[in-house]
């Protein structure tokens, strides 16, 4: 398709120095239209990038030679809207626009996974061409995780990609919560219905993060709304419960109101606004989020445990 990757109309990416690279749209100066906070959806753009890369002779005989012979291509993520070819052979097409060019179902994926036979290989010179489509103002637009992006035979690929513990694991998770939720609903300990909260809430935090549910939703846009909303909800959930084993206090009670109100408006905006806008609030709560574990451990925690102790002392003595 292309006789050089390499070419005056193409911008070059050099490689890290470890190796691992993301390459997202709002990461090229000449393409990129993000603002932060902007809440502008911009018309999708097409992207293409094109990776070159060495197969020796021996490399392509054992790869022939294995049994089973497919190989997988993984690839850390990718978004928006996509398509896949390897030395011209389509691998794999995620495009899903309506007559005016907009996306209809976005497809950001994690840990994905395509086979292909090794006769697709060849020796010497080999090209992944990768057709992108996306808002250029949005973060996850083009290959937006460092690593791994690899290509290996496909059985080895499943058993490092494989998500079925952590799934279960976080459907565990959410029942346990759900269940502990109900049965003291209507009960007076709210510390177990907020116990059961906090694990339904941190379930599903990690049910969407797993690459599994996109068999069952495609779209993976509400699956990223979802997220972010259960992981600004886990914080004030986590001050809740532990405020509830501590005596009423003024002073922790306000600041406590204030962080409710702050949390709750991140996830109403991550629900409404575009993933864009989604995303730069996730880079503003990892900032929020490191003076609330400040406040929880030295604060609720570490202060009040050593108060308690010292009028359980004096009460001793």
């Amino acid at each position: 398709m292309y006789d050089s990757p390499i070419a005056h109309d193409w911008l070059c990416i050099s490689p890290s120095l470890d190796g691992n690279r993301s390459v997202r749209i709002i990461d090229i100066p000449e393409y990129s239209k993000h603002h932060f906070l902007s809440i502008i959806t911009q018309k999708p753009e097409e992207f293409t990038y094109i990776i070159p890369f060495i197969v020796s002779s021996n490399q392509l005989a054992d790869f022939s030679t294995s049994i089973p012979s497919m190989l997988g291509l993984h690839l850390a993520s990718i978004g928006d809207n996509w398509e896949i070819y390897l030395n011209g052979t389509l691998l794999r097409r995620e495009i899903h626009l309506d007559t005016s060019g907009f996306i209809t179902t976005h497809c950001n994926y994690r840990d994905l996974l395509i086979s292909f036979p090794p006769s697709l290989l060849r020796t010497g010179s080999n090209y992944l061409l990768f057709h992108i489509i996306g808002d250029p103002a949005n973060p996850m637009v083009g290959l937006n995780s460092s690593s791994p992006y690899r290509i290996a035979n496909l059985d080895l690929l499943r058993l490092t990609t494989k998500t079925t513990f952590e799934t279960t694991l976080s459907i565990i998770y959410i029942f346990m919560g759900l269940y502990i939720f109900l049965i003291n609903l209507s009960k007076t300990f709210t510390f177990m219905r907020t116990f059961g909260l906090f694990s339904l809430i941190l379930g599903i935090y990690f049910l969407c993060r797993s690459s599994i549910l996109y068999q069952w939703i495609s779209n993976s846009e509400l699956l990223f709304k979802i997220e972010i909303s259960s992981l600004f909800l886990i914080l004030p959930t986590t001050i809740f419960f532990l405020s509830g084993f501590l005596p009423p206090e003024k002073v922790r009670q306000r600041i406590n109101i204030g962080l409710y109100i702050l949390y709750g408006l991140f996830t109403l905006l991550g629900l409404i606004f575009p993933p864009a806008f989604g995303h730069d609030l996730v880079n503003l709560w990892g900032i929020i989020s490191i003076f609330t574990s400040l406040y929880i451990l030295g604060y609720i925690l570490l202060w009040h445990f050593f108060i308690t102790l010292q009028k359980e002392l004096n009460r001793a003595s």
